[in-house]
């Protein structure tokens, strides 16, 4: 972890999409498989390395206050956190740790809060999805919550920077794996409705943010086709 800590260091005004996500999910893969089944003590084990490099490299509002380019690479490092944050979101929620997820996304949420012009989209839908698993893992209905996930999507505007537009498509996969790994059973017709919305709007993003790419990935239509859910 102090490894990514240097590496958030220098990616600081860097103009191309941060590593640091990647090695934090390397890094919490590999605590994974060395400890099997993740723990209460574990997961704080975890918490606390994942505050310990945020207060590190997060200068708060006096980035966000700053100037312009010091606003923009303290924003741009906002977005990577974000990420980092996502990956324990997952973790924590594979687990069942649910409170924990909860307490994290709340207080990663309330240290930005206060940013001028930094949009926390990606951190929304990471809480979301926290809501979302935990509920259908308990045989819940997660409509709402999926329509506020589109909802999210769909006031997004068209000019999102690069780290920004990486961090919201990482979110959206974590809403994605919360839908497919969270069912106890079949999702009922309110909660496929809001789904499909909701991957509507995915795919809406997909399209925006990866113009280059030559072909067209529909979700929708592959979770129809494979989804255990959609039965």
């Amino acid at each position: 972890m102090q490894a990514v800590s240097f590496l958030l260091l220098l990616d600081m005004g860097s103009a191309t999409i941060s590593k640091a996500p990647l090695y934090v999910e390397d890094a919490i893969s590999e605590f994974e498989s060395s400890c099997g089944a993740i723990t209460k003590d574990h997961a704080a084990f975890l918490l606390q390395e994942m505050h310990m490099i945020f207060n590190r490299c997060w200068t708060g509002d006096r980035g966000c206050e700053g100037d312009g380019l010091m606003q923009s690479a303290e924003t741009s490092s906002l977005y990577v956190f974000s990420e980092m944050m996502l990956t324990m979101l997952k973790v924590l929620c594979k687990a069942g740790h649910y409170d924990q997820a909860s307490t994290l996304v709340n207080e990663f949420e309330s240290k930005i809060k206060d940013c001028a012009n930094c949009r926390c989209t990606a951190v929304v839908l990471g809480k979301w999805a926290v809501k979302i698993h935990s509920t259908l893992k308990a045989g819940g209905d997660s409509g709402q919550a999926l329509t506020e996930c589109a909802r999210a999507l769909r006031s997004l505007s068209d000019g999102l920077g690069d780290q920004e537009a990486h961090a919201i498509l990482e979110a959206c996969g974590l809403v994605v794996w919360a839908v497919e790994s969270g069912p106890s059973k079949g999702l009922s017709g309110p909660v496929l409705l809001a789904w499909f919305s909701f991957l509507e709007e995915h795919q809406d993003c997909i399209m925006k943010m990866r113009k280059k790419v030559s072909f067209c990935y529909c979700p929708w239509k592959e979770f129809l086709l494979v989804s255990p859910c959609a039965v």
